[in-house]
């Protein structure tokens, strides 16, 4: 899990998500846009930067609303919600029900690799 979490406003531009996501060796940045929260991926910039170009607002671009689970649900949890809504990115809530990180796909593949390596073996 990705924390502490790096959040952007919906105003800024492809170029400067880019970057903040480049200092702080993020692949994903938290997005406010009108008082919600919402998640731009790498591969969102990638794609928006091929078609509209770096100086184009994030915006269009967010995958709202972020979805979320809580940090007492499992792996396994996180890795059905991830799957059964197509994505890589999932927020995680602590027990007062705010955001305190992110997970990834990698995140949870590295976890089970570790747990169990036999699996990984040829």
């Amino acid at each position: 899990m990705k924390s502490p979490i790096q959040a952007i406003k919906s105003d800024k531009t492809i170029r400067q998500a880019a970057g903040l996501m480049k200092s702080n060796e993020f692949g994903s940045l938290l997005v406010i846009h009108k008082g919600e929260v919402g998640i731009i991926t790498e591969r969102d910039l990638l794609y928006a930067l091929a078609e509209f170009g770096e100086n184009t607002s994030i915006s269009g671009h967010v995958s709202m609303p972020l979805i979320s689970i809580n940090e007492e649900e499992s792996i396994s949890k996180a890795s059905d919600v991830m799957i059964e809504n197509n994505i890589r990115h999932l927020g995680v809530t602590g027990k007062d029900g705010k955001l305190v990180g992110i997970v990834n796909m990698r995140d949870i593949l590295s976890t089970v690799e570790h747990k169990f390596p036999h699996l990984f073996e040829e």
